[in-house]
């Protein structure tokens, strides 16, 4: 059984911060602009009436939308 104070708890609050950071880094680095299609068409399915619309060009770059 484990027991004690937050003494005991093994690593402090930057830790956690650090811990953080880098996640997000990481979820960054896999596509900024991924990620915010990712997060948009998560509220799209969950409410059917979000939209949003994006193009892309060529080389896969958004497109200014007018």
């Amino acid at each position: 059984m484990l027991y004690g104070g937050y003494d005991k708890v093994g690593f402090i609050k930057r830790d956690l911060y650090n811990f953080c950071h880098h996640n997000k880094v990481e979820t960054v680095a896999a596509g900024d602009a991924q990620t915010v299609i990712s997060y948009l068409t998560e509220c799209r399915r969950r409410d059917p009436d979000f939209f949003f619309d994006y193009k892309t060009d060529e080389k896969g770059h958004f497109k200014v939308l007018l």
